[in-house]
């Protein structure tokens, strides 16, 4: 049982699924900005504050794209990426356990502001997903770019053991 008291295989069955990593790139007090970009054939969004640079991307096996992205606003003047996973309504229900909404993150491949990130992963009726998300810091984008793709190429077991 969840924690709405749903039995999800008995409420959901094999409804295909897409996992959404969502995160808040607002790195200092600055004007913050975000726009997606690739990389060796790594789908990644890049934000920007001041001076400083964070890059975020993922891997699933092999799988290194999006199944969509949205770059949102917080701050009201515009959809933000949490609201469009959990809140977007489709049949009047606003409650994702519900399924009603649309279940796609509509993209987005830039913004600036008050701003948050979205991307999916797209498992389908699979009872078990593993993928990495990986951050990178940098003073320009090149270098954030550079040390994330280096880490998912790397991947989780390697990054550990350097520890």
């Amino acid at each position: 049982m969840d924690g709405y008291g749903h039995d999800y295989d008995d409420k959901f069955g094999d409804n295909e699924r897409t996992i959404c990593t969502l995160l808040n790139p607002a790195i200092d007090d600055r004007r913050n900005e975000a726009w997606t970009t690739g990389r060796g054939g790594y789908d990644l969004v890049v934000a920007r504050g001041g001076d400083w640079h964070v890059a975020v991307g993922h891997r699933a096996g092999e799988k290194t794209t999006f199944d969509g992205q949205r770059i949102g606003r917080t701050d009201g003047a515009g959809k933000s990426a949490w609201n469009d996973i959990y809140a977007e309504t489709e049949n009047d229900c606003a409650d994702w356990r519900n399924r009603h909404g649309d279940g796609r993150l509509d993209s987005d491949e830039y913004n600036e502001g008050a701003i948050d990130v979205a991307f999916g992963n797209y498992i389908g009726t699979a009872d078990a997903a593993d993928w990495q998300v990986a951050l990178g810091f940098g003073a320009t984008e090149a270098a954030a770019v550079t040390n994330v793709v280096k880490t998912l190429r790397r991947g989780y077991a390697a990054e550990r053991n350097r520890y």
